[in-house]
Formats: structure tokens, C-alpha cells, sequence
């Protein structure tokens, strides 16, 4: 049995404006991590992290599904643990919901969970600040 983790949150930008935001591998640089990402299914990529002791800040990632400006998944690996991270844009009268759902996590992974949980946060109220600048 595995766990998901799961993150909802509203931006008041059009669903177009954050779609470029989470599939652009330069603004996802700015919110998220550096990387070499690339919209196209099956396009492995990296994202990097600070290096941290006994790990070298790696996360690799395949991309499973595009289906703009609605839906985009990949694969996260890090650590040697792999899960799969799912973002779904939904308009809503006001703006765009974004929800975040990273799943695949083991009953003996609860630190990698809450890690999950922790990095989304802060990585969601990032997006934020750049959705906001002009």
C-alpha cells in the first residue's frame, strides 16, 4: 500500500499563465529546481538540488503524460526512492486551481512523504511569487 500526497491551491492567473509556468524548464527553474526539463513524453531530465550529505541533490524524472494546458506528470526519483508527481490545472471563476499529487510513497517512507509535503509548500508559494511578478 502506498501514500500520495496531495496539495490543492488557487492562483488568480489565467489556466494559460500557470500551464507555461509548470512546463517551461527555464520558469520552472525560478519556482521548482534547475533543470533540463522538456514537455515531450518519455524526455528523461534531471532536476538538481543543493547537495546535502549522502545525497548529491539529483532528482530524476521521466515525463509520462502532457496534455496541455491541463495536465502534466513525471517520475521523481531521488534518493532511490520513486514516485510519480501529477499537476492538474482546473479554471475556476477567479483564476486557476493547481493541484499536486505526488504518489508511490511506502508505509517505511513516512520522512520522504513529509519531505514531500514540506518542498511542495514552499515550491507552490515560489510559483506564486513568480506568477505574481510582471
Amino acid at each position: 500500500m502506498t501514500r500520495t500526497m496531495t496539495m490543492t491551491r488557487d492562483y488568480p492567473f489565467p489556466q494559460d499563465r500557470v500551464w507555461r509556468a509548470i512546463s517551461t524548464g527555464a520558469l520552472m527553474a525560478d519556482w521548482l529546481l534547475p533543470n533540463d526539463f522538456q514537455p515531450v513524453p518519455g524526455h528523461a531530465f534531471t532536476f538538481r538540488a543543493q547537495a546535502m550529505p549522502d545525497w548529491d541533490g539529483i532528482i530524476e524524472a521521466k515525463v509520462l503524460a502532457v496534455d496541455a494546458p491541463r495536465h502534466l506528470a513525471y517520475t521523481w526519483v531521488a534518493l532511490g526512492v520513486v514516485t510519480e508527481v501529477v499537476l492538474t490545472l482546473e479554471p475556476t471563476p477567479t483564476g486557476t486551481r493547481l493541484t499536486v499529487a505526488q504518489s508511490g510513497f511506502g508505509p517505511d517512507q513516512a520522512q520522504n512523504y513529509a519531505g514531500a509535503r514540506y518542498g511542495w509548500t514552499h515550491f507552490l508559494d515560489r510559483l506564486a511569487t513568480q506568477l505574481e511578478a510582471p
